[in-house]
């Protein structure tokens, strides 16, 4: 690629930037260089930024020259980003995008006016303050917004819960990056803890407001070295803005409901947000990217403040509110927070729980009345007609007399229906010329009848009234045959 315009420009050496105002990356050192060839332009528009501005921002700057070995074509010696619109970390984004290997990188020195205003990317080298054992810096923590959760599934943080947020944001531990393990193993993770080293934590969190998000910011404290976990260099990387992106770690309840916000679809609200390490990002992309999170982002005195924001206080440079070196980090509040509402939330399970249990002992207890009274009431019902059954008996036999009644229904009776006893009873209390209309049964099948198996006709009973009572003392014509002239287990044949 050829540059379109070109400009009069010394090369950057390495281990320098002299502009205030833009972040530069160095790429080939000044020598490799013809002399007097050095030129600073625009992308050329051939360059894909043109087309598709990485992070829609635009506006960088390359420094040209000939190699002395070279063909004669243009080189690119530095990439130049204008501060106002680039902060130290998005530069490395936009490197590594456009695949640009480069030597060294410098931030934009102190001295330059920044125009973004109050969404400045850092604040100015005094908001680190030294303690001696550790430093501290003023960070945006979190905001409000669309955010994805590990699912992949985006939920809206609203700026009310943001405000809930402020309390629970003081001791979270300060990690770099994410620990890849899962967050209920980390929510209180020892400050000693070598596998996930701990290097500070956050201190004084406040609520803030910049052009109208709402925020919560703090004190990041970090310690220099402590328990051999030497942080010295991330603090310098930090002072150099090669670092300043942050993400925290939090617990939430997630209550679906689906909307938009800001033009931006979601499919949950993110409630009772509960934090409990804070990540300084190393290669990896913020879920709330600076200007509007991060180190120093928000810190501009022109920013909404709510509950006085701290700011490097008078004496000696330290700021409102953050500890003294011998200050011991305070008990995470994100952890704290959620470990009681896990402890609500248990104890609400358990008492629901218990109320399922004794309602269903109830109505096991409900069931096992009903079927007592059930019992009870078939007790009741079987006395009666055993008593029922008692009198009818004793009936038949002073109609019949006892002899014959025991002759005909051993056993009181055993096996005869209740039925049958009452209709026997019906047809001896019946007078001979009264009609049994009634009497409908159709007649059992009778074995076949032989001369010497028909007995004498029983004087005992008659015929009803316009019937003829066979040889055998039944009447057929009634269809029924009463149990004195049934043999025992053959229904139908006459006694003897």
């Amino acid at each position: 690629m050829q540059p379109d315009e070109e400009y009069d420009g010394e090369a950057i050496e390495p281990g320098e930037n002299p502009y205030p105002n833009y972040h530069v990356a160095v790429v080939r050192d000044s020598g490799d260089f013809e002399e007097d060839s050095i030129r600073t332009g625009q992308l050329p528009k051939s360059h894909p930024d043109h087309k598709s501005a990485f992070l829609g921002k635009g506006g960088v700057l390359v420094r040209w020259g000939r190699l002395k070995d070279g063909d004669g074509s243009m080189t690119a010696q530095a990439y130049l980003f204008p501060k106002d619109t680039y902060t130290p970390s998005q530069c490395r984004k936009w490197l590594d995008h456009y695949e640009v290997e480069y030597k060294e990188f410098h931030a934009a020195r102190d001295g330059g006016e920044n125009s973004v205003g109050v969404e400045a990317s850092r604040a100015d080298a005094a908001t680190f303050v030294d303690h001696g054992d550790y430093v501290s810096f003023y960070t945006i923590f979190a905001s409000e917004g669309i955010f994805v959760s590990g699912d992949g599934e985006p939920g809206w943080r609203s700026a009310e819960e943001v405000r809930k947020m402020v309390p629970l944001c003081n001791g979270m531990r300060v990690v770099i990056n994410h620990p890849a393990v899962d967050a209920a193993a980390l929510a209180c993770v020892d400050l000693n803890d070598k596998k996930h080293p701990v290097i500070g934590w956050t201190s004084d969190s406040k609520g803030v407001k910049t052009a109208g998000i709402q925020k919560v910011g703090g004190w990041t404290n970090i310690w220099k070295n402590r328990a051999g976990i030497d942080a010295r260099e991330v603090i310098a990387r930090l002072k150099s803005e090669e670092l300043g992106d942050v993400s925290i770690g939090y617990f939430f309840a997630r209550v679906p409901k689906e909307g938009t916000a800001n033009g931006k679809p979601y499919r949950h609200l993110e409630q009772d947000v509960n934090p409990y390490h804070l990540a300084i990002l190393d290669g990896f992309e913020p879920a709330c990217p600076q200007p509007i999170c991060g180190v120093g982002c928000s810190s501009s005195q022109s920013q909404e403040q709510e509950d006085n924001t701290m700011k490097p206080g008078e004496s000696g440079g330290q700021p409102q509110g953050t500890p003294p070196p011998t200050t011991t980090p305070a008990e995470c509040a994100g952890c704290k927070a959620h470990a009681e509402q896990q402890a609500k939330a248990q104890a609400a399970e358990n008492e629901a729980l218990k109320t399922k249990v004794q309602d269903l002992e109830k109505a096991v207890n409900d069931l096992k009345a009903k079927a007592k009274e059930g019992e009870e009431a078939k007790a009741k019902l079987d006395q009666i007609k055993a008593d029922k059954r008692k009198a009818e008996l004793e009936k038949l036999s002073k109609l019949l007399g006892e002899e014959k009644f025991k002759a005909n229904f051993p056993e009181d009776a055993k096996g005869v229906s209740d039925e049958e006893i009452a209709r026997t009873i019906r047809l001896l209390e019946k007078p001979a010329d009264e009609e049994e209309a009634d009497e409908t049964v159709a007649p059992p099948e009778a074995e076949p009848e032989t001369a010497a198996a028909k007995p004498a006709a029983d004087p005992a009973l008659k015929a009803p009234a316009g019937k003829t009572a066979p040889a055998s003392g039944v009447n057929q014509d009634d269809g029924y045959l009463p149990p004195m002239y049934r043999k025992p287990g053959k229904l139908g044949e006459p006694l003897a």
